[in-house]
């Protein structure tokens, strides 16, 4: 979760400076990441593991999905397409009928660990699903999100203040300027 995060920061520095001494150690971590840190459910289906914790969180998912696509917009390549929409199907795995989403599994089996454990898993988890949209157009990945925001809405989430839930929230107006998402 922190490296990816930590790699979605550097990708939004190299898009602030240009400064081309990030490119390497960016692509190098990008790499790590899907390298040393994907497990896979099956063919099309990866989760952000934490090896040292045995664990899949729902907001490593998302967040590796903000490096990889705003990577993949920046660069110009779809290097990690692939694993882009498999870690958008281990979100998707995640997402209950109602919108809602289940945030921790252990690694080794899938199975549940944490229905609920960090807010912010939520917002990383819409975030990601809405970059991934904007950069494949694949209607399954807004409509997820969307199925999020409502469920989120419903749930008073704005109370919690979660910066994530406002970075979503930013991405989705620009695709649909409805009053319930600006107002929620």
């Amino acid at each position: 979760l922190r490296h990816a995060g930590s790699t979605w920061s550097l990708v939004q520095a190299y898009r602030l400076t240009k400064d081309s001494r990030l490119a390497a150690p960016i692509q190098s971590s990008l790499d790590a990441l899907v390298e040393q840190n994907l497990t896979w459910k099956d063919s099309k289906t990866a989760y952000v593991t934490e090896h040292f914790a045995g664990e899949i969180k729902l907001g490593g998912n998302g967040i590796a999905l903000a490096a990889l696509t705003d990577y993949m917009e920046t660069f110009g390549t779809q290097d990690y397409l692939p694993q882009s929409k498999s870690l958008g199907e281990g979100i998707l795995s995640m997402q209950r009928e109602d919108g809602s989403f289940v945030h921790v599994l252990h690694a080794d089996d899938f199975s549940l660990k944490d229905e609920l454990r960090n807010v912010y898993y939520d917002g990383e988890a819409v975030y990601g699903l809405l970059r991934l949209y904007q950069y494949t157009g694949e209607a399954k990945w807004l409509k997820a999100a969307k199925k999020a925001v409502d469920y989120l809405i419903e749930n008073h989430y704005e109370e919690h203040g979660d910066h994530w839930i406002s970075y979503a929230m930013n991405e989705l107006v620009r695709l649909d300027p409805s009053p319930r998402y600006q107002t929620f």
